[in-house]
């Protein structure tokens, strides 16, 4: 889940396939983004709002334009479950994690992997 900047929009994920974006003064559904074959791991907005990051459980990533509900891009080639996505400060390139211990880096509007770098441990400290 993550608030958008404003605090004014909730995002959420689910095991039903769906994200959706809720209004928190109201809780009421603003939008709901529909498009993975098996349940949602992880969900980034940008920071200006306008772009969402979907990881599943389907080994893929997919972007979507918030205002029109648009699937702009589908991203693939991770060996495991996206566990986790981010966009970086600019928003022109993102990452994924997976549960293969993955960490792949992309650029956002052309769906190219630029990078990726495996773990040996599954369990990766928290940077300080």
């Amino acid at each position: 889940m993550q608030f958008s900047s404003d605090g004014t929009k909730l995002i959420s994920g689910s095991w039903d396939r769906t994200v959706k974006i809720w209004d928190t003064a109201t809780w009421h559904e603003l939008k709901s983004f529909a498009g993975h074959t098996s349940a949602v791991r992880s969900v980034a907005l940008s920071s200006d709002g306008t772009l969402l990051l979907i990881g599943a459980d389907d080994k893929t990533m997919r972007l979507w334009d918030v205002a029109s509900g648009e699937e702009l891009a589908l991203f693939s080639g991770m060996t495991g479950q996206v566990t986790s996505v981010a966009f970086s400060p600019d928003g022109q390139t993102a990452v994924s994690g997976t549960n293969h211990n993955e960490v792949l880096e992309w650029r956002v509007f052309t769906s190219k992997a630029l990078e990726t770098w495996v773990h040996e441990n599954r369990y990766i400290p928290p940077a300080n």
